[in-house]
């Protein structure tokens, strides 16, 4: 069973466990037949078992110029070469039909409707081979059914979804109308409004709707309007959402054209206009006034299948970056042999794996019965959309300048990927959400222990109870939660550090309430760190609990293993930032700088060259420097330069410091960035100082230990590269404002903030050398099979 859902009771559906060869490449006339799919080993949310073995490499065939071949899968063949919608914007007519007449429309509609009756985890996995090869055609799929039709299956009548469904699935496309042009995240506040009719028989709405996918092609739409509602109790009238079931048929309704899109260009997206629309009253969806509801529930249904198709792009690209990095040979090796190449192919195949395992546990728990999952579907979108992005341009990175080619397709999937963030909910907003999710949870919690402390005698063993947990938690002798009877031995040490962070998370929430009270709505600087935290926790239990072996195991192992490691270090890194008063002081810093910017409308300070009086050298003054050889400094006397020594031109360039600030950023000297800059940023050049010491002396240290071999260790190399950046930009900034507040330059205060605050944040000690091995060993895997090694959580 996966999630508590039986596969023996598939066959009471239009089709069973996605079997997609079979169910898409049937005719419309047989898609009622249900067929039996084996997959040999049960999976549970808790358990993602995956059948697809690491290959030996000796076995592994070259992918060089292998033809595609052709399944019995429409949704397969549809992509081998014959679908070309990148500029268009449009789904081609033939694909389109062929979609309709085997039900790609109604995926989830009942059967008696004549849909497929696909459970969320068959759903899941469509989207899937969807995302993997045209996000276009996916958003044209998912605003019909996930998020167009959405609400009637949620919220409609039997009457409505007996005359909606069939049409829905039989040539009707759908569309979800909520955005407007005065509101995106404030779903509240839209303008749209609908008027009861004097005799109840019908609502008559006027407003529009923007950036509505399928809105020009749309015939049945789900529109939000503001309706005066009268409170029954108090007998006063507000505006609130409702929601409403509209046929472009009403009359009334018009389309804009088609808006010209960075990405996912095959699908529709326009405007809607609604002029005095007559919606029968029949036509409400739910009840008047709970529209917001029904729209968030709408949204909070469909966010899963956003990162089950997000997994199926991430998996193309790490095939891509793959089949380069073990063809491309670079100084006498293939790619996949240098470290960074490792750890990028590394990375990418963790993200995959954990965006992948928390599509399928949400679309599992959710086939399970379960209606509490709307928080981590909002953590499934934001990670899974921040994460495709990533490994999008870490394998254009990979493939180099071919990478950049719009023939390797890389660039098509970028431009798509660049809307996930922001429709559906912004991430922003979604990361809002998760934090006050929880905060909420954790708030009732100590309202109730409040009350309790009001009649102590009445509720003791409540208190008695809360204080002995807080004061073994004091002195540490209170055990975290435990995964111990769910997870594989092998994944202890992975399960503790799960547990720890959930028991980190949960004082951090606990000590911001008592802290900030109600205000902690307010404290977004504070929200966003609890929310990372919160995202990388969740991935690790669903990673973490493994109770089935699987061919592939030892790496699923090794990807879980480095995952647990580095998110346990970025949730503590997070949850320490919420109660450190150096990172409070930053976020008031970055506070102040946004609204200096915000009051010019733009960047503060002026350009460098504008600084000056001039801003070119002096004719005279050239002409001097020429002479001298101000301009040869270095080159040998026989070539008519001066031939000085490294320590000679480490004195003149001190001068020249000295008096333009602009060619101190070349010394690195531990007292001399002291001693350059001005009062003010006394703290912050001793940070930048403390770098440069650390940094001579890790170099040592490294070439101590590896020598020579120092070249092979990039993973390494890399690390003290990001270093040296770091350090660099840090007497950069610290150069340029000594400068502006010598001056006494407008924008002198504006970049002390930024500098201070640059500075501050640059100076990390947080390495994770210990997971390079891992990182490789999982590059090295994933090159062997020249794709993502573990299969779909499905079998597939």
């Amino acid at each position: 069973m996966y999630c508590g859902f039986s596969f023996d009771k598939i066959s009471t559906h239009a089709s069973t466990m996605l079997r997609v060869a079979k169910i898409l490449s049937s005719s419309s006339r047989n898609l009622n037949k249900a067929v039996e799919t084996p997959l040999g080993s049960c999976v549970t949310s808790r358990c993602l078992a995956t059948q697809a073995a690491v290959k030996v490499k000796e076995e592994t065939p070259k992918r060089e110029n292998v033809a595609a071949k052709e399944s019995q899968s429409f949704t397969m063949n549809i992509f081998r070469g014959q679908l070309q919608l990148s500029q268009n914007a449009y789904v081609d007519e033939k694909i389109a039909a062929a979609l309709w007449d085997l039900g790609g429309f109604g995926l989830q509609v009942p059967t008696e409707f004549g849909g497929l009756g696909l459970t969320n985890t068959q759903y899941a996995r469509i989207v899937e081979i969807c995302g993997y090869h045209d996000l276009g055609l996916a958003i044209t799929l998912g605003a019909h059914q996930s998020i167009g039709f959405k609400g009637i299956l949620l919220y409609g009548t039997p009457e409505q979804k007996a005359k909606y469904l069939p049409q829905v699935t039989n040539g009707k496309y759908a569309a979800f109308c909520l955005t407007e042009p005065s509101s995106g995240s404030d779903a509240g506040s839209i303008r749209s409004r609908a008027i009861k009719s004097d005799d109840g028989s019908h609502y008559v709405l006027n407003g529009s709707k923007i950036w509505i996918s399928n809105g020009g092609i749309a015939d049945v739409m789900t529109v939000f309007a503001q309706m005066p509602i009268k409170d029954p109790k108090t007998g006063e009238t507000k505006d609130k959402v409702t929601a409403f079931i509209v046929e472009r048929g009403f009359g009334g309704v018009t389309s804009g054209p088609p808006e010209k899109k960075m990405g996912i260009k095959c699908s529709n997206t326009a405007a809607i206009f609604f002029e005095d629309v007559k919606i029968p009253a029949e036509n409400l969806l739910g009840k008047e006034g709970e529209g917001f509801k029904v729209a968030m529930n709408i949204l909070n249904n469909g966010r899963f299948g956003m990162s089950a198709a997000l997994s199926g792009t991430m998996r193309y690209c790490i095939t891509k970056a793959v089949n380069h990095a073990t063809q491309r040979v670079q100084f006498g090796r293939t790619l996949d042999n240098y470290g960074t190449i490792q750890e990028k192919l590394g990375r990418m195949s963790m993200l995959h794996y954990v965006t992948e395992s928390l599509a399928y546990m949400i679309s599992g728990n959710m086939d399970s019965g379960s209606q509490d999952y709307h928080l981590e579907a909002a953590i499934s979108k934001c990670f899974g959309s921040e994460s495709a992005w990533w490994v999008c341009n870490e394998a254009i990175q990979t493939l180099g300048g071919m990478g950049f080619m719009t023939e390797t397709g890389l660039e098509r999937v970028m431009r798509d990927l660049r809307i996930f963030p922001i429709f559906e909910g912004t991430n922003d907003i979604l990361r809002l959400f998760v934090s006050l999710t929880g905060i909420q949870y954790a708030g009732s919690h100590l309202k109730e222990l409040q009350k309790a402390f009001q009649n102590p005698t009445a509720n003791l063993g409540l208190i008695v109870e809360e204080a002995a947990k807080r004061a073994t938690r004091a002195i540490g002798l209170k055990s975290p939660p435990t995964f111990g009877n769910l997870v594989h031995p092998k994944l202890t040490e992975s399960a503790a550090l799960c547990s720890k962070s959930v028991e980190n998370f949960g004082q951090v929430i606990e000590s911001c309430l008592i802290k900030y009270g109600r205000g902690i709505v307010d404290e977004q600087f504070i929200l966003n760190r609890i929310t990372q935290a919160a995202f990388d926790t969740c991935p690790k239990q669903d990673d973490c609990v493994v109770e089935q072996d699987s061919d592939n195991a030892e790496h699923e192992l090794l990807m879980t293993q480095t995952w647990c490691a580095e998110a346990s270090n970025r949730a503590a890194y997070n949850l320490q930032q919420v109660s450190s008063s150096k990172q409070l002081d930053i976020f008031s810093k970055l506070s102040k700088i946004s609204k200096n910017v915000c009051e010019v409308g733009g960047c503060v300070q002026s350009n460098p060259l504008e600084r000056s009086e001039r801003v070119y050298v002096d004719e005279k003054m050239a002409a001097a420097l020429w002479d001298l050889g101000g301009f040869g400094l270095q080159v040998p006397t026989e070539f008519g330069g001066l031939g000085l020594t490294n320590t000679q031109y480490a004195r003149i360039v001190e001068i020249c410091g000295y008096h333009d600030l602009g060619l101190a950023i070349t010394l690195a000297a531990h007292q001399s960035i002291r001693n350059l800059v001005h009062p003010k940023l006394t703290e912050s050049a001793a940070l930048c100082s403390k770098s440069v010491e650390s940094f001579g002396q890790v170099i040592e240290s490294c070439l101590i230990k590896y020598g020579r071999g120092i070249v092979d260790e990039q993973f390494i190399l890399n690390r003290i590269t990001q270093a040296a950046f770091d350090t660099y930009t840090m007497a950069v900034v610290l150069s340029r404002t000594t400068v502006s507040l010598n001056k006494n330059l407008p924008s002198a205060e504006h970049e002390l903030l930024m500098t201070q605050t640059w500075c501050a944040e640059q100076v990390s000690s947080s390495k994770q050398l210990g997971i390079f091995s891992k990182l490789s060993k999982i590059s090295k895997n994933v090159c062997e099979v020249g794709e993502c090694v573990q299969s779909n959580p499905l079998g597939f």
